[in-house]
C-alpha cells in the first residue's frame, strides 16, 4: 500500500453523495453504488480507495472482504465513482430469507462511510 505518511488523508479528503443504488440485490442483479471524494487541500494526495462488503455466514459469524477500486493521486477538487459488484454465490447460500449486508467505503485505511443492503432470494 505504500508509506503510511504518503497515504495520510487527515482532514483533506471527505466523501459525499454516497448511495447504494440497489438496496435489494436479487439473483440476477449486481450491487450498484456511487460516491464522491473531495480533496480540499491545495496539493495532490495519494489515495488507496477500496470498498468492503460485510455479510453473515450461515453460522452467524460476520465476514468482511475488501476490494480495490483505485490507487491514484487525487488532485484538488472532486472525484466521482460509480461502481457495481457481482455478489458472490457463496454469500447467497441456500436461504429463503433476505441476507443483511453492509458496504463500507475505505480510503487509505480509514472508513469514510457505510450503508446497508440486502441480498434477496
Amino acid at each position: 500500500m505504500g508509506n503510511i505518511i504518503d497515504l495520510d488523508i487527515s482532514n483533506s479528503i471527505s466523501m459525499t453523495h454516497f448511495e447504494i443504488l440497489t438496496t435489494e440485490v436479487g439473483s440476477e442483479e449486481d450491487l450498484r453504488f456511487t460516491f464522491t471524494l473531495q480533496n480540499v487541500s491545495d496539493r495532490n494526495i495519494r489515495l488507496d480507495i477500496r470498498y468492503e462488503i460485510v455479510h453473515p455466514e450461515p453460522d452467524g459469524r460476520k465476514v468482511a472482504r475488501l476490494y480495490r477500486i483505485s490507487n491514484r493521486k487525487c488532485p484538488t477538487g472532486f472525484l466521482q465513482y460509480n461502481r457495481h459488484h457481482t455478489i458472490n454465490p457463496d454469500i447467497r447460500h441456500p436461504r429463503f430469507v433476505p441476507i443483511p449486508c453492509e458496504l463500507k467505503i475505505v480510503v487509505n485505511g480509514k472508513r469514510l462511510g457505510s450503508a446497508e443492503f440486502e441480498v434477496i432470494p
